[in-house]
């Protein structure tokens, strides 16, 4: 970290998306893997406004979350990770609707590879230091959306976006993935470029970035860029 590091921006910190995944490293020896790429504006804006160093540490989206088992083990072959060039690993993705099955399915990603088992938000230190982070936190059900909207909860577009998904659900029915509706909701009402995905919003500010509800990711990052 450093003062020369605020010209930084989020996707300084993206390996190119799609094959092959590793092309961009250069000197980095923390990599942080995610889902998509809207995870990786949102992590990136964080790291950014965190003072985080682009050239130590890298962000690789895996193009979907049934991807990440493929592409950690093609990663596992690489010479970053054998020669120990790369020092720090972690792993972030949803929740969705049913935390515990995700951790299971994300414990036995980690066992076929002989890393640590892990719960969400938790760092161990081997050969490497690896870490795994399930949003929205706290063991809870839910994904990047909720947690975003977390941050904006108490302000008039965010409630004025949960009580139109709560009208649209009294006159339809029950919607699927009421956070990702929600979320595109408040990016549509609220003011600035119009944008989809609730990551790349985080990183155009329409959402809290210095709210408490932040905290447990942002000592995630702490923890395994330290």
């Amino acid at each position: 970290m450093g003062s020369t590091l605020n010209m930084a921006k989020p996707n300084d910190f993206f390996a190119p998306s799609g094959a092959p995944k590793l092309s961009n490293m250069r000197n980095q020896n923390t990599i942080f893997f995610v889902e998509g790429v809207d995870d990786c504006w949102f992590l990136g804006s964080l790291l950014t406004q965190m003072n985080i160093d682009p050239d130590r540490n890298l962000i690789i989206s895996v193009d979907g979350q049934d991807n990440f088992e493929s592409d950690l083990r093609i990663f596992c072959k690489s010479s970053a990770y054998i020669n120990g060039a790369i020092k720090s690993i972690a792993l972030l993705r949803d929740a969705d609707a049913d935390f515990s099955a995700k951790l299971r399915r994300t414990q036995a990603i980690f066992s076929s590879l002989h890393w640590p088992q892990l719960t969400s938000g938790q760092i161990k230190i081997t050969d490497k230091k690896f870490g795994l982070f399930i949003f929205p936190a706290d063991n809870q059900s839910g994904d990047l959306e909720t947690l975003c909207l977390r941050t904006v909860e108490d302000s008039v577009i965010g409630a004025l976006s949960a009580r139109t998904i709560n009208e649209a659900q009294s006159i339809n029915g029950h919607l699927d993935q009421l956070a990702k509706r929600q979320a595109q909701t408040f990016l549509a009402l609220s003011s600035g470029k119009l944008c989809r995905g609730a990551g790349k919003g985080f990183s155009d500010g329409r959402f809290d970035s210095n709210h408490t509800a932040l905290q447990p990711i942002k000592s995630f990052i702490v923890s395994m860029t330290s």
